[in-house]
């Protein structure tokens, strides 16, 4: 809805809207599940229609795989909104190889939305080459690994925010990212930068 109010009497043409759809919130605010079902995906997009203010979406992405609906059914149901004129590409978002493979044989993927940073590589294995091969553009997200790689992230500053929580922050796995961040610093040294602005050699 803040969108709504940015976008109010600007020219459509003059915004990108990308909008991920599927979680399901309790009455408590917190995580109830996720549904990516055809008749869902519709009822989605229709309540994102109206809270923005416009006439279509230009990209539309499930949030997650649905583990109950394949996704062919999903991605099926948004390519029907794409043939009606309410979304106009399809994109991904935390998806594996085979996923997108599947995606992509019912209808043209547009990009996937994934974590990506010199900590976080793990989808140069397979995801990236599928998204190369296939021609899926990447919007990486967590560049900075959840400011492990800002160059400022101590241990006693994830206490109390969602890194408490996240396993790259405990125990061996923060020492051995503590370390790959260390390295990052001597690069970044050497080069007269930030350790966010470092790249690996080679």
């Amino acid at each position: 809805m803040l969108i709504a109010e940015a976008l109010r009497g600007v020219a459509r043409d003059k915004a990108l809207i990308s909008v991920k759809f599927g979680a399901l919130r309790n009455a408590g605010g917190g995580w109830s599940g996720y549904d990516a079902r055809p008749a869902a995906v519709k009822n989605f997009l229709a309540y994102s229609l109206q809270r923005l203010g416009v006439d279509h979406i230009d990209i539309y992405r499930p949030a997650r795989l649905d583990p109950n609906v394949p996704i062919e059914e999903t991605i099926g149901a948004i390519a029907d909104m794409v043939k009606a004129g309410y979304v106009r590409f399809i994109g991904l978002s935390e998806m594996g190889a085979d996923t997108i493979r599947r995606a992509a044989a019912v209808h043209p993927i547009c990009d996937l939305q994934i974590e990506y940073s010199l900590i976080s590589r793990g989808i140069e294995d397979s995801i990236l080459p599928t998204c190369r091969a296939l021609g899926i553009g990447l919007t990486a997200y967590g560049v900075l690994s959840l400011g492990l790689i800002s160059g400022h992230w101590q241990r006693a500053a994830a206490s109390g925010d969602l890194r408490a929580h996240s396993p790259r922050f405990q125990g061996e796995n923060a020492d051995r990212n503590l370390a790959l961040v260390e390295a990052l610093r001597t690069v970044a040294a050497a080069r007269t930068v930030s350790v966010a602005r470092s790249r690996l050699p080679g």
